[in-house]
């Protein structure tokens, strides 16, 4: 619902930015809960916990090297296996292929949150995904 995006955006937890495409959701910030999607590296102010890579196209990968140590890249299986194709000695325990259509929970580290994302193939090219995030809160039960 746009509606709801421009709110996100207006109130600092979204930023949108304008690319060729049309608007485009980049980083979703809570408190110090942040995500980052196709931007490489974020600012470095920034303690992001998770990134997205929504396809390998070079405009949503510039800075992405085979160095990368800033926490886990979550993507399609194609993308995956791609940046691993780019990038051969990237470490691969930072990629996380998610299944299409089923929604993933994730852990976010060093919070009691969990970051429900659904990926959709995009139809844009082999591995775009459209991601779909929902942020829960998780408090474990009082032993």
């Amino acid at each position: 619902h746009p509606s709801l995006s421009m709110e996100a955006a207006e109130s600092g937890r979204a930023a949108w930015t304008a690319g060729r495409d049309g608007m485009a959701l980049t980083e979703i910030r809570e408190d110090d809960l942040l995500f980052c999607v196709d931007r490489w590296p974020c600012s470095n102010k920034n303690n992001y916990k998770l990134f997205f890579l929504t396809h390998l196209h070079s405009d949503h990968t510039k800075g992405l090297s085979e160095s990368w140590q800033k926490g886990p890249i979550y993507c399609s299986s194609i993308t995956s296996d791609l940046i691993l194709l780019k990038f051969p000695a990237f470490d691969r325990s930072l990629i996380h292929s998610l299944p299409l259509g089923i929604p993933s929970l994730i852990s976010i580290p060093n919070h009691d949150h969990l970051l429900e994302v659904t990926a959709i193939d995009a139809d844009h090219c082999p591995g775009m995904l459209c991601l779909l995030l929902y942020l829960t809160f998780f408090h474990p039960p009082s032993l």
